[in-house]
């Protein structure tokens, strides 16, 4: 195990395996996924701008988050599990999350799935919070904290409020 400092001021404890290059991800892979995240944009830019589907501005907006979503979580999944790269479990369960949450959405944005409004109300905050909580446990399983924060300036009386 390695300690860290991270944002904030605290400590983190990190396996030595997240640890084992300051690398993310190798150049030749973040050149591929930006092309492929270009690629895509290009290609949901052109079906919209020549009327090829049917959708509403709202379901363009969607579309293209779910697809921003996916590449996030192709380069958070890539990062973390390339061998001899920075392992990064905190962006992983962040996408994951994000993709979740998108996915999601494209489904009920395009009426996939019947539900009521209450209904819908119901099944969003159950997943998203659902997904938030695992992705956070899996993400706090390989990051240990290790110190309290370190205190600010003294001038704060011990409030915490600048005197």
């Amino acid at each position: 195990m390695t300690a860290i400092d991270a944002p904030g001021g605290f400590r983190a404890q990190v396996s030595d395996a997240a640890t084992t290059s300051g690398q993310i991800l190798p150049t030749r892979v973040q050149a591929v996924l930006a092309a492929l995240a270009a690629l895509t944009a290009a290609v949901l830019s052109f079906v919209t701008s020549f009327e090829m589907v049917d959708w509403s501005p709202a379901q363009v907006t969607v579309v293209g988050t779910e697809a921003a979503a996916f590449w996030g979580l192709v380069a958070a999944a890539t990062a973390h599990f390339v061998p001899n790269t920075k392992k990064q479990p905190v962006a992983l369960a962040g996408a994951v999350t994000a993709f979740a949450s998108t996915t999601l959405s494209l489904n009920l944005s395009f009426g996939w799935w019947e539900v009521s409004e209450a209904q819908n109300a119901s099944l969003v905050g159950v997943v998203i919070a659902s997904v938030a909580a695992v992705s956070a446990l899996i993400a706090r399983s390989n990051v240990t904290p290790i110190d309290a924060p370190r205190q600010q300036a003294s001038n704060t009386g011990g409030s915490g409020i600048p005197t």
